[in-house]
């Protein structure tokens, strides 16, 4: 269920022995002035100054900004895996950060993550999804998340704000991007990832901060993830998302009759491919007499007939030039996914 997780730490000891980097300040070659030197780390009264100090290992990346203040980011998954395709127990994600405070500790870096203060924490669920990523596509670029931005990039969709982030993405191709072994995964993995990225936020939300309490809100941290799914994403009705996906083509209707004096021939080239599996035939009849509203009942009839007749020829033709095309409408594919993704198990 966790991924990430990057804390505040506020309390620890750096031994002499450290395998901590210390990265030295630049310095002005005339003057032998340095430009970025500051106390990092104390050992055993010794100060230590640099322009940085760090230690990146496979399991996570620590920072140290002074005597009194570092930041911890690592997966919980990936600790113990590896990889962080699959979900941890509560169990396992305990042994995942005692892991980590051990490495730390054997590095020469003593502190105790259950006492550091929680500034990131990712919870996600991996959705086996009938249809291959790109099916899905279409339905994301129409969500809207509550007061966030979506962004789209090659292979998933993000919704943020400075606090928090949806983010849905291809996994197995994230993974094969980044040379991890796919081959006991089922290819259809689709990733949902809620992410709480602020100290505050994280409080605000899950009604605690401290890495030591996480174990005691396990079942607190599943329940918020799926009520922030729930809320954001998927609050809407099979309705909701006809219209939602109406609205998108109404646009191209309307353009193509400013602009065409044959404008439902343009009309249907403008629309193609996708758009005709996306919407109920009912709900493009409504849009079509809706669009047509100044003209009279017989005229808007006719021509509603002669849409919906052209809809279904071009939708038979693309479905003989695409024979692998699924057919399904996009509340379908809505109607999968929010199915999963809220599912308790």
């Amino acid at each position: 269920m966790i991924d990430t997780l990057a804390v505040f730490i506020q309390d620890f000891t750096v031994k002499p022995d450290s395998k901590i980097v210390i990265q030295p300040s630049p310095y002005i070659l005339g003057s032998g002035e340095l430009t970025s030197d500051r106390p990092l780390i104390e050992s055993e009264g010794v100060s230590v100054g640099g322009s940085k100090a760090y230690l990146n290992t496979e399991r996570f990346n620590l920072t140290v900004f002074d005597k009194e203040s570092a930041s911890l980011h690592f997966s919980l998954p990936k600790v113990l895996a590896g990889d962080n395709y699959k979900p941890l127990s509560k169990k396992e994600a305990e042994q995942s950060i005692n892991t980590v405070s051990k490495d730390l500790w054997e590095s020469g870096f003593h502190t105790d993550i259950n006492k550091s203060s929680i500034t990131r924490i990712d919870t996600f669920r991996n959705v086996i999804t009938e249809e291959s990523y790109p099916q899905y596509a279409d339905l994301f670029r129409i969500l809207r998340g509550r007061r966030m931005e979506r962004r789209e990039y090659e292979g998933g969709f993000l919704w943020e704000n400075t606090q928090r982030a949806l983010c849905v993405y291809n996994k197995i191709a994230e993974m094969k991007v980044k040379k991890v072994d796919t081959g006991n995964y089922p290819i259809n993995t689709m990733r949902f990832e809620h992410r709480l990225l602020k100290k505050r936020k994280v409080a605000k939300v899950l009604g605690f901060s401290a890495a030591g309490e996480i174990a005691d809100n396990w079942q607190v941290i599943k329940d918020k993830t799926r009520q922030a799914w729930e809320k954001d994403l998927f609050s809407f009705s099979v309705e909701d998302i006809e219209v939602m996906v109406c609205e998108e083509v109404e646009q191209l209707y309307l353009y193509a009759k400013r602009t065409s004096k044959r404008y439902l021939n343009k009309f249907i080239g403008l629309l193609a491919g996708y758009y005709l599996s996306a919407i109920k035939p009912e709900t493009l009849r409504e849009m079509i007499y809706r669009c047509e509203s100044e003209e009279a009942y017989g005229t808007r009839k006719v021509k509603v007939h002669r849409a919906l007749k052209k809809f279904s020829e071009l939708e038979r033709e693309v479905a003989l030039i695409l024979p692998n095309r699924s057919g399904k409408r996009l509340s379908d594919y809505y109607i999968e996914l929010k199915s999963k993704v809220l599912n308790d198990d």
